[in-house]
């Protein structure tokens, strides 16, 4: 359960009671994971331990809400724990937004590039997104704005019935898709809750596309190109050949050079999709890490008979390290990264414990796009883009791209690879990406000028 604070400033403190220490301070609007109730006082986890705030200035969000953000610093650091000592994953520009996972006190853990990362609540604007949120339009003439307020620019209109999906809320206003671009619309004029006699809006996301393009477009190019020149010139063609119908189909979709949609795929995916060597699996990384917060935290005995993740290096915790696992609680510790049948056989362990939380905390596939990030590639459930990337190496390359903002597709449509590096890689990382995309896409573009 999470619930949003609504005084100024509200005291955490050791124990229920207000004689109890303080141990720290929430601000207002501070979204906070509740683990219990006791009379008037809520249990939260505060600095890795638990401690206690009063229920009386908490509001208790529905269990359906998830939770998204938006950056308001001009440079916002992603560290890799909720610590202002910890290292830098990246960076995230003015306006940017985020899918919050998890609360850690003053800390929000993100999903940051397929993996998960921190970033500190002062510097956030959280919403909340209600699953499947459908409205529809109760006036005549419901205008539709490019943000949340009266005066911003006049984007269209939808008529009365008219059907459409909020992807979040912040005060009056409702976040939508309209025509592909993120929009507005005030929810005085709205009714909550889905109507089947109500004809569907003009709305149209790059999911919608894809999912015909993947149905029905030919994977393979008509025309391939020559294996020979440079390491860079051999993999450009390699992609193309296997993957250039498809591209070139989504280059369409996306108004961007079919020369960009290949450059990326070879920079920014692994190449492969399956491992023959696996009876043809698809290709996974399981997170112990990531499955302790999914759901180790609230079954803590069982996962460290099986479990165990971290690894100091100058006196610093590297969660994503140590990985290890075992079957049988006094057996030995078994690696597993590195060999797929071995993470395979970790993954159904942890999906005999919880199937969701298990599929949450794998990357998957050519793009290793992490389970948890499964709505933003236009899946309703994990379990359905587990599926379909298990099926058809299609869908891997529809989860990269539809895996991308739209400030990203106009970087690319714009060919500014440097700029779509810092977006998708970070700031720190966004002249080297930048490049080697810039590369391979000179490379496509000698083999077809």
């Amino acid at each position: 359960m999470k619930g949003r604070v609504t005084a100024e400033l509200l005291n955490i403190r050791s124990l229920p009671s207000l004689s109890a220490r303080k141990i720290g301070v929430l601000t207002k609007d501070t979204v906070v994971s509740i683990i219990n109730e006791q009379a008037s006082w809520l249990e939260i986890s505060f600095q890795n331990q638990s401690a206690y705030i009063s229920g009386e200035f908490v509001l208790h969000l529905e269990s359906e809400v998830n939770l998204t953000g938006r950056v308001k610093a001009a440079l916002l650091n992603v560290r890799r724990e909720p610590s202002l000592h910890s290292d830098v994953m990246g960076s995230l520009i003015l306006d940017s937004r985020i899918d919050v996972l998890d609360e850690n006190g003053e800390w929000l853990e993100i999903a940051f590039n397929n993996r998960s990362g921190y970033v500190h609540q002062d510097f956030v604007e959280v919403f909340e997104t209600r699953i499947d949120d459908v409205a529809v339009v109760a006036v005549d003439r419901l205008n539709v704005r490019s943000r949340p307020d009266a005066s911003a620019n006049l984007l269209g209109v939808l008529e009365r019935d008219a059907r459409v999906k909020i992807l979040s809320q912040t005060g009056k206003w409702c976040e939508i898709k309209f025509n592909e671009i993120t929009a507005y619309i005030h929810s005085d004029y709205i009714e909550r809750g889905d109507s089947k006699q109500a004809p569907s809006t003009q709305v149209v996301t790059p999911s919608d596309k894809q999912t015909a393009i993947v149905a029905e477009g030919d994977l393979k190019p008509a025309e391939k190109l020559p294996l020979t020149g440079s390491q860079i010139d051999k993999k450009v063609a390699r992609t193309w050949n296997n993957f250039g119908g498809l591209l070139a189909d989504m280059s369409g979709a996306y108004k961007i050079d079919p020369g960009a949609a290949v450059a990326v795929l070879c920079v920014e995916s692994s190449g492969k999709g399956f491992e023959p060597q696996n009876q043809n699996r698809m290709i996974i990384r399981f997170e112990n890490h990531l499955f302790w917060k999914y759901w180790g935290k609230n079954n803590a005995e069982k996962f460290h008979q099986h479990f165990k993740y971290g690894k100091y290096e100058n006196n610093k915790l590297k969660v994503w390290l140590g990985h290890a696992w075992r079957k049988d609680p006094g057996g030995a510790w078994q690696t597993f990264h590195g060999n797929q049948t071995k993470e395979w056989d970790v993954l159904d362990f942890a999906r005999s414990l919880s199937d969701t939380d298990a599929l949450n905390c794998i990357s998957m596939g050519m793009p290793q796009v992490m389970g948890f990030n499964y709505k933003s590639v236009g899946y309703s459930t994990v379990q359905d883009m587990f599926d379909k990337f298990s099926g058809d190496i299609r869908y891997h390359i529809e989860g990269l791209f539809d895996f991308f903002d739209k400030r990203m597709i106009k970087a690319l449509q714009r060919r500014d690879f440097v700029e779509f590096a810092g977006y998708y890689n970070g700031s720190g990382q966004k002249d080297k990406y930048g490049q080697w995309i810039q590369n391979h896409y000179e490379a496509f573009q000698n083999f077809t000028s």
